[in-house]
């Protein structure tokens, strides 16, 4: 049977043009291109997976694939045959001094994490945590055939401002009370990135059924959204779940759209209190909302809206901060290669504040504005407009 050679790679190097490890490296290995060529011929040993371990699965290639191949999918898959290869990484960075400074930050948020995650978040894999005994209880609320939000891990356990931000500008902007339900789980996209098809799966089914009866279902996080929309594909050769998938996905709406709505910009434009002093911020485009999805405009609109901040830009337009879920902890010196770039031009702008809706991003500049040398503040837009509605 010949191949179908339009679903193989044609190394035309298009991907290598965009991909942010690639950029940082120059090894063929780290870029799109010499990991698929790793899978196709089936290599194995310590140097194959740290190659398609190093990968950000950001989707930047696949926007630049002239033959629309999947390949964040194929390498995410390729993790299976490792038992995942995030854990295992993550085992091998912490045993490097350099690793260990870079995860100093993040010590006290880890410890914390620790308590409070419940087993199945996917902040525990992207921070390398144990897995935890016993799941926290929550108050389970239903929407009736009303909003609901799908929190994120970030949002429901560790920063819950942001949560609750998101319900005041839900009821601000639509006047309607969003239900949160306390039995939502994480969204799988962390599981999915290890290759742990199957437990991201179960992850989906869990949200499916938990928002079954909300009309809308609103996440503040990029990430998430992503993952959630994605549930069709991840669903889709389940015939007993596929349809439910299909469904779920269409009622899942993030965060910036919901709030550029034309009722939302009547509510909030001319009605948001000033900021007591001038901010200087820099929308972060989360690669989820931008690669994926195509949302570059709405979030701007919407920060636009806040009297006395001004919006500055990249010269050279969107950058990845190198996080890419467990990538930031697994590949440290190469994460904060990335980064480093960003951070220079974010001096030069003068940026005050670093704002974005995407959780590992948000957990990415705030590990690393300590050691930049500029100061500015990380923040979740809902942090932002939520404390300016009128009270």
């Amino acid at each position: 049977m010949s191949r179908d050679r339009r679903k193989e790679c044609a190394h035309c190097g298009a991907c290598l043009t965009v991909c942010p490890t690639y950029r940082a490296t120059g090894r063929e290995d780290r870029a799109p291109r010499g990991r698929l060529r790793i899978i196709e011929l089936g290599l194995a040993g310590k140097a194959a997976e740290r190659g398609l371990a190093s990968c950000l699965l950001c989707g930047a290639c696949e926007e630049a694939c002239s033959r629309g191949l999947d390949i964040t999918t194929r390498i995410a898959a390729a993790g299976k045959g490792h038992g995942g290869l995030a854990p295992r990484m993550l085992a091998a960075a912490a045993e490097s001094d350099a690793a260990r400074n870079a995860l100093a930050p993040l010590a006290r948020l880890a410890a914390r994490a620790a308590q409070v995650l419940p087993p199945e978040s996917g902040l525990r894999l992207k921070l390398g945590l144990p897995a935890a005994a016993a799941l926290r209880t929550a108050k389970t609320e239903h929407a009736e055939n009303g909003i609901a939000i799908f929190s994120g891990c970030l949002a429901r356990h560790l920063v819950q401002e942001i949560e609750t931000a998101t319900a005041a500008m839900e009821r601000f902007c639509h006047g309607r009370e969003p239900a949160i339900p306390g039995e939502q789980t994480c969204c799988g996209l962390a599981a999915w990135s290890a290759g742990r098809f199957s437990r991201a799966r179960e992850l989906a089914k869990r949200n499916i059924e938990v928002f079954a009866r909300a009309q809308t279902i609103l996440t503040p996080c990029a990430s998430c959204f992503h993952q959630l929309r994605s549930y069709p594909e991840l669903l889709g050769d389940d015939r007993q779940w596929r349809d439910r998938a299909a469904d779920f996905a269409a009622r899942v709406e993030p965060f910036s759209r919901r709030f550029t709505t034309p009722a939302a910009i009547a509510a909030l434009a001319g009605n948001l209190v000033p900021l007591p002093e001038k901010k200087t911020c820099l929308w972060h485009d989360p690669c989820h909302l931008r690669f994926r999805h195509g949302i570059i405009t709405e979030p701007r609109r919407l920060l636009k809206l806040v009297p006395g901040l001004e919006l500055r830009e990249f010269g050279r337009g969107p950058r990845c901060c190198g996080m890419g879920g467990a990538f930031g902890l697994t590949f440290p010196e190469l994460s904060a290669k990335i980064i480093a770039p960003a951070l220079a031009e974010l001096a030069e702008l003068e940026v005050s504040t670093v704002i974005t809706s995407c959780s590992g991003c948000f957990l990415q500049w705030q590990r690393h504005r300590q050691s930049s040398g500029h100061r500015f503040e990380v923040l979740h837009p809902a942090l932002l407009i939520a404390d300016l509605l009128p009270r």
